[in-house]
């Protein structure tokens, strides 16, 4: 009788643990001994996606044939919105349509290359000007067992799962920290990739950085169910412990 009330009470307290080495990140990584170089590879620009496009010069007339008359209030404010308003989005020939120089094909560049493109264009028709391109594309939708789930918008085409994660408070308590999935949409389909943050693997390869649209999905640990009704658990397990000492004591 004594073995079962002890092996209840240790059933109790073992469902409300979570063993230490599946919360902690890179546990199985010797960080302050070894230089990592994640390989970046950069994005490139597809059909549907959304760019700015600004035109420096010290002629105010070609500013004005570029430049929505916003740009030069300095209290103006870029929002998301606004940049969309604003924006120029690739059609689905792949091209962009631009002030005074028309069609652009950028779809398969980079933002760089578009960038030096569009310049050699503009540069064909005005000297001593200087544009600007930036993605406005580039978007994150974080799912599962997070702190903060939703759709994020970046502003940094360096951007790695560390960071994406961050953003959303981080991973909960039950959340897998060795099965994060990451959905990459591209022109090519969908493709999927696991990664495990409990080791070394995310900092090498082609993991560390993300893509603009990926989708980022945190899964349940196994045991979160058992923990989530740990209480209730307890509650029967302290119940049937106190009934066996009542008939213990009633059989003496």
């Amino acid at each position: 009788m004594k073995k079962l009330i002890l092996f209840l009470l240790v059933v109790g307290i073992l469902s409300s643990c979570s063993r230490y080495k599946d919360l902690v990140y890179f546990n199985q990584a010797n960080l302050p001994d070894t230089t990592y170089q994640p390989e970046y590879i950069d994005f490139t620009i597809s059909k549907g996606d959304l760019i700015y496009f600004t035109v420096h010069s010290i002629n105010k007339e070609i500013n004005s044939i570029f430049n929505d008359a916003t740009n030069s209030n300095m209290n103006y404010a870029y929002s998301k919105a606004n940049l969309f308003i604003r924006g120029y989005t690739v059609d689905n020939t792949g091209d962009v349509n631009l002030p005074f120089i028309g069609k652009v094909a950028i779809t398969g560049l980079t933002v760089d290359s578009a960038e030096a493109k569009i310049q050699s264009l503009i540069s064909e028709y005005f000297n001593d000007v200087t544009i600007k391109v930036k993605f406005v594309s580039f978007n994150l939708t974080i799912l599962g067992e997070v702190n903060s789930p939703g759709f994020y918008s970046i502003y940094d085409r360096n951007f790695n799962i560390l960071e994406a994660l961050g953003m959303a408070k981080d991973i909960s308590v039950y959340g897998d920290r060795k099965q994060i999935k990451v959905i990459h949409q591209n022109v090519d389909g969908i493709t999927t990739e696991v990664i495990d943050l409990t080791s070394d693997d995310v900092f090498s390869g082609k993991k560390f950085f993300l893509q603009p649209n990926d989708i980022i999905y945190v899964p349940p640990r196994k045991n979160k169910n058992f923990r989530l009704n740990a209480p209730n658990i307890s509650i029967v397990l302290s119940s049937i412990t106190t009934l066996i000492l009542v008939l213990n004591f009633i059989i003496k």
